[in-house]
């Protein structure tokens, strides 16, 4: 079920940004529109009066005072909103390091967890040990639910967490927003459009790109679920009929596989699809003001009665604007839901390259790793093949080595990197690339590892034919790697 985007707290915070923009959009397309009129008259098109002249003045301070007071009322409501949540985060974060300290006496928070990962041993195992209690039933049918203090703390520690470096995240972008304009409503030559450590700047065509892709996945695998569910009840009849039989029992395991696979895709992409929506709003808010129809009758009057020239006036003088400001914070937020979509490797990469930061898939996701890999690939192929299609439509030449290079962006590429049986790799496009040697990993040879859920172990395929990612669950053959979490390579 779609998550109510209006109730969540990213929801609200993000309305916040959504107003500054527009307050920001305001004035810059009033001074657009100055700026378009001064340009004629300089170029000898059109004479500006006196009259038009001050209305210009007039409008622009308007505007900018307007702004102003709109803009230092939301950023003290963001401040109580910010404070209310970094109240919540210390007081999670106090009852966890409560029950740390009565479950390891005498040991350091910091050492047991580090940012949003437990990272002392001990500890993991007591957590993984109280998490994966069942309920019992008694014989009068009273269904006990073991009790589980630490995984609750953490659960709260957690969401506590992520919600307030969201609020701060998105502080942040409110702060750069208001910087891009000064009180007179012209823009910071220093600050418009400029990013720091905590804000990033962030393309349209992503945006627009990764709000199609949020919203194809469920369509996609929705359809896709109930295909396999009705292949599935098919065999099911067929294997209770010839219970014994070996290939019936292999195709029941991988249709119920797939089944689980759908749906747990299908749930986690409402989360993929809030974060989409909430970022098109953003960006849709760079290109609009928040004045109504009421408030555009009145100017288009002034504007006749002072004579404002018509080079100024409608759409055509408007400015638009391609990029937008996304928090560092934000943008790991969302590396973190995309990269469990291996369809969405490609925007992992753009915004891992944002952040100049190395997203590396482990060696417990390797099986997952193998279908971004082969989706990199394949995608570089169609690029590549669209590109000398177009060159050859209008009569260009194209090297390989531009096609290369415009198939895939090496520079954002490189910051998706994969932990495999045989070393760490990158994906240029074309190949895999060895992020140490710089040496070419064959992709075939790779495939041919399969990480064995039940235990943990990656193990190697003693055969010649040609592996596709996913179509292997389970391998009982020669261990010749280390354990998943190794990222060792071939021993």
């Amino acid at each position: 079920m779609p998550i109510d985007i209006k109730n969540t707290a990213y929801g609200q915070l993000n309305d916040r940004l959504i107003v500054a923009y527009n307050t920001n959009y305001g004035v810059l397309r009033v001074i657009a529109q100055e700026k378009k009129a001064d340009d004629a008259e300089a170029r000898g098109e059109i004479s500006i009066s006196g009259f038009a002249s001050e209305w210009f003045r007039n409008k622009r301070d308007a505007y900018a005072e307007h702004r102003a007071m709109v803009l230092e009322k939301y950023r003290e409501n963001l401040d109580v909103i910010v404070q209310h949540h970094l109240d919540g985060y210390k007081t999670a974060k106090q009852r966890f390091e409560a029950e740390l300290a009565s479950r390891f006496p005498g040991r350091k928070f910091e050492d047991m967890v580090r940012d949003a990962e437990i990272i002392d041993d001990e500890v993991v195992q007591a957590y993984q040990a109280e998490a994966m209690q069942e309920a019992t039933i008694t014989e009068n049918g009273t269904v006990i639910t073991p009790e589980t203090p630490l995984v609750n703390a953490f659960v709260e520690y957690l969401e506590k967490r992520g919600t307030y470096k969201i609020a701060e995240s998105v502080s942040y972008v409110f702060d750069n927003i208001v910087e891009d304009i000064d009180y007179r409503g012209y823009q910071h030559l220093l600050t418009q459009r400029n990013d720091n450590a905590n804000v990033k700047i962030v393309d349209a065509d992503f945006i627009s790109e990764f709000y199609s892709f949020a919203k194809s996945i469920p369509a996609t695998y929705k359809t896709e679920l109930i295909k396999t569910q009705s292949q599935l009840r098919k065999l099911t009849k067929k294997l209770q009929k010839d219970p014994e039989n070996p290939e019936l029992q292999s195709l029941v395991y991988g249709h119920q596989y797939s089944v689980e696979f759908c749906q747990d895709v299908l749930e986690r992409s409402d989360y993929l699809v809030m974060m989409s929506q909430i970022l098109k709003d953003r960006m849709d808010a760079v290109n609009i003001e928040p004045y109504g129809i009421r408030d555009k009758v009145v100017e288009t009057l002034a504007d006749f009665v002072f004579m404002v020239p018509s080079v100024s006036k409608g759409k055509a003088s408007y400015p638009t604007f391609n990029t937008m400001y996304m928090g560092t914070y934000e943008i790991k937020n969302l590396i973190n839901c995309v990269k469990e979509f291996p369809e969405a490797a490609v925007f992992t990469q753009y915004l891992s390259a944002k952040i100049e930061h190395e997203t590396i898939m482990s060696a417990q996701d390797f099986e997952r790793s193998k279908i971004m890999m082969d989706f990199l690939l394949e995608l570089h192929k169609m690029n590549a093949q669209t590109i000398q299609q177009n060159a050859l439509a209008n009569g260009e030449t194209v090297t390989p080595e531009e096609v290369k290079a415009k198939a895939t962006n090496q520079d954002n590429a490189r910051y998706l990197q994969f932990e495999t049986p045989l070393g760490r790799v990158w994906c240029n496009g074309e190949n895999l690339v060895d992020v140490k040697t710089g040496k070419v990993v064959p992709f075939a040879e790779i495939c041919k590892y399969v990480l064995n859920p039940n235990d943990g172990n990656i193990y190697y395929l003693q055969t010649e034919e040609e592996i596709k990612p996913g179509t292997v669950t389970l391998v009982d053959s020669e261990k010749v790697a280390g354990k998943a979490n190794d990222g060792m390579g071939k021993k």
